[in-house]
């Protein structure tokens, strides 16, 4: 993010807290279009462009309003005044090109991390499903009735009686039991 100094405004002096205000409204900003970037599946730099449109319009939009007689040349005088703080942020990002490379290394290597470990909780709950599973038909070949209990464990339990020749089976804690 763009340091006081890269500011396009003069802050209040007498407020310290203009960087903590700043990067609230940074991160907020941020969030919403990282959420949409994902729920849309747009690409990152499609949404870029398209958030310096914005900025650009909202830009025009605050001239006119805080101007008393908006004019085209002094609109055209705004977006090149614009402009220029928009190269200095540039410029600010270029600086810190190799420390920000660095950490989305980190931050990358560390989501690989965390997926491949993720990964493998996933292939020994697979494991154990599987065995589970194998068991289950088992018992089923055996005739034995398997029903899965709240606390994750496998009960075996002996067939049920048919049901009358309605055709419909009763199961414990069912409304069609007899």
């Amino acid at each position: 993010m763009a340091g006081r100094d890269d500011l396009p405004f003069e802050p209040d002096l007498e407020t310290d807290d203009i960087d903590d205000e700043l990067d609230v409204h940074y991160r907020a900003l941020r969030s919403i279009a990282l959420d949409y970037i994902e729920e849309h599946a747009v690409p990152e730099d499609v949404v870029s462009a398209l958030l310096v449109d914005v900025a650009i319009e909202l830009r025009k939009v605050g001239y006119v309003l805080e101007t008393e007689k908006p004019s085209v040349t002094g609109l055209k005088l705004e977006l090149d005044r614009w402009r220029a703080d928009f190269d200095g942020v540039v410029r600010s990002h270029k600086k810190e090109a190799e420390s920000f490379l660095e950490e989305m290394r980190d931050a990358m290597a560390d989501a690989d991390s965390l997926e491949r470990a993720a990964a493998e909780r996933d292939d020994d709950t697979d494991a154990d499903d599987e065995e589970a599973l194998a068991a289950e038909r088992e018992a089923e070949a055996a005739g034995q009735v398997v029903s899965r209990g709240g606390s994750g464990t496998d009960t075996v339990a002996e067939p049920e009686p048919a049901a009358p020749r309605t055709g419909i089976r009763s199961y414990p804690g069912s409304k069609t039991e007899h």
